[in-house]
């Protein structure tokens, strides 16, 4: 008998443990829920961008439909998204992005979304929702158009003139909204 009591009294310990770190668990995930999220080890609260009024680095890409892409490629105003392949705030932005690309920019050459992917993982949805409102580029993580724009946090937003200077940045459309409007109004 008192082995029994002792082995009842274990299990509603473990089982109570096991309740604890559960609500940790689920408590971490909607914290992290609405933050960008983050490759890069470190503070997700706080994302790293690229800061507006510096360049963007040199680097040499091709679109999903083989065009060469670089900083000399930018246009005046241009609107750049920077999205990572099984990131939840990345396909939460990503129909915002689309639309705002069609109504805000309207011009396909003057938006830019790059997707990151771990290991080339799953960036067909978004190169097919993408396609049409943008210039696609997928690389892995880490890859060169990531490293000119210092890309560790994602999503990143970015308005970029004609010579590679960031004019805005952030992780929603509300950090880019002045940019934005002034990109909509330019020729």
């Amino acid at each position: 008998m008192p082995y029994l009591s002792a082995a009842v009294v274990l299990i509603g310990v473990l089982c109570l443990v096991n309740l604890l770190l559960t609500f940790g668990v689920v408590r971490r995930l909607r914290q992290q829920g609405g933050e960008p999220h983050d490759h890069g080890g470190g503070d997700s609260a706080r994302p790293r961008l690229l800061a507006p009024g510096r360049t963007v680095g040199d680097f040499a890409a091709s679109t999903t439909e083989g065009r060469p892409f670089g900083r000399e490629t930018f246009g005046d105003g241009t609107l750049v998204g920077v999205f990572m392949t099984g990131c939840w705030p990345c396909q939460d932005l990503l129909p915002e992005f689309a639309e705002r690309a069609r109504d805000a920019v309207g011009d396909p050459d003057r938006v830019v979304a790059v997707v990151a992917t771990v290991d080339g993982e799953h960036a067909e949805d978004y190169v097919e929702r993408l396609s049409g409102v943008a210039r696609v580029l997928v690389e892995r993580d880490g890859g060169p158009v990531l490293r000119a724009f210092e890309a560790s946090s994602y999503p990143a937003l970015y308005v970029v003139d004609a010579g590679g200077v960031v004019a805005a940045a952030g992780i929603r459309f509300a950090d880019l909204d002045g940019a934005l409007s002034r990109t909509a109004s330019a020729p």
